[in-house]
């Protein structure tokens, strides 16, 4: 098939190794002053910035200003009199706002949301960086990914069993929007189910057109979240043939999983908080508190429930999502080793 580099690429040959994906998030600003002080001690003594390195309204700057939201309303019911302000500084596949928290002070005032940024520029050698000038604060998210194909009358695959076989036998077109990141999981995928060599990623920037194209069978399949493709599932437009988690999800109890399959193959996007390496114990334990106490309110549950982000949890601890990350790591390593010519 012809492929129109215009709006779509085929990712071969190392060419994953040379893009990173796009992801979404925006920023306001404000004064404050000091005020009480957490459990443990420690409070933020003036205004706290989260850098958000995507673009405005995106998922992690919606993800971010859910949680931030709450997150002031619980300084003030503290008497820590100081706003919490989210600033977007975008470019450079997120190296732009990385590079800027790690220029200011490790002091607690400064948080980074990370969603595919440091493990990614890392793998890739773009970052200046190394994994220990970060500390976790916590995992805010976790996202499932599913496999679909084109719910029209006679096209798409019966089943996830069927597009495998297929792809044993011949090229197989696989859809995602972005770039490294993104290919992470269809490789993962190629692996598990052992049909890596016969498939053709091809790399979308605008999802609807993913979308469109496997509607009308001009690609196989592709992947996204439950939010972006329930819809088209709802219109019959979409199959989904795969869930990558282990447990069945409520109400599409009848879509294969990881686990039942046998083809482990999970990985989602992953939202999280880090600041840089230095930062007080004390200040990230605020922080990882204060975070976990917002994602227990009403405003952030229903959030969660609305975008399908209650499929599985969400919360991890910082210092087990920091060896969380040096896994991605080495699955974006896995990727562009798997493309490169």
């Amino acid at each position: 098939m012809t492929i129109d580099s215009t709006r779509r690429s085929v990712l071969k040959s190392g060419a994953i190794a040379g893009m990173l994906a796009l992801a979404g998030c925006t920023g306001g600003g404000s004064n404050g002053g000091g005020g009480g002080s957490g459990d443990n001690g420690w409070a933020p003594e003036r205004n706290v910035t989260v850098v958000v390195p995507w673009g405005a309204g995106g998922g992690t700057d919606l993800a971010v200003r859910q949680v931030m939201d709450p997150a002031a309303t619980i300084l003030k019911n503290r008497d820590i009199n100081v706003q919490i302000n989210v600033e977007n500084i975008t470019g450079a596949g997120g190296l732009n706002g990385a590079s800027n928290v790690l220029n200011q002070p490790a002091d607690g005032h400064i948080i980074f949301a990370d969603t595919n940024v440091i493990a990614p520029n890392i793998a890739q050698e773009k970052a200046t960086f190394t994994i220990d000038d970060w500390v976790g604060i916590c995992r805010m998210q976790y996202d499932t990914s599913f496999i679909f194909t084109t719910g029209r009358n006679g096209g798409g695959y019966e089943d996830i069993n069927k597009f495998v076989e297929t792809a044993k036998q011949k090229t197989v077109q696989f859809g995602i929007t972005g770039g490294l990141d993104s290919a992470v999981f269809p490789v993962e995928f190629g692996q598990e189910t052992g049909i890596l060599d016969n498939m053709e990623i091809v790399s979308y920037d605008d999802a609807g057109q993913m979308e469109s194209d496997v509607i009308t069978g001009e690609i196989d399949v592709a992947y996204g979240e439950l939010v972006e493709i329930k819809e088209l599932e709802s219109e019959g437009e979409v199959k989904l043939l795969f869930a990558g988690i282990d447990e069945p999800v409520e109400g599409f109890e009848e879509v294969p999983t990881a686990e039942e399959t046998g083809w482990d193959a999970q990985f989602g996007v992953q939202r999280a908080l880090v600041a840089k390496n230095g930062t007080p114990d004390e200040a990230v334990s605020f922080w990882m508190d204060v975070v976990q106490e917002a994602m227990a309110t009403d405003s952030y549950k229903e959030f969660e429930s609305e975008n399908y982000l209650d499929i599985r949890d969400g919360f991890l601890p910082g210092d087990e999502h920091m060896k969380n990350i040096e896994n991605q790591i080495d699955l974006f390593k896995t990727a562009m080793e798997q493309f490169r010519g």
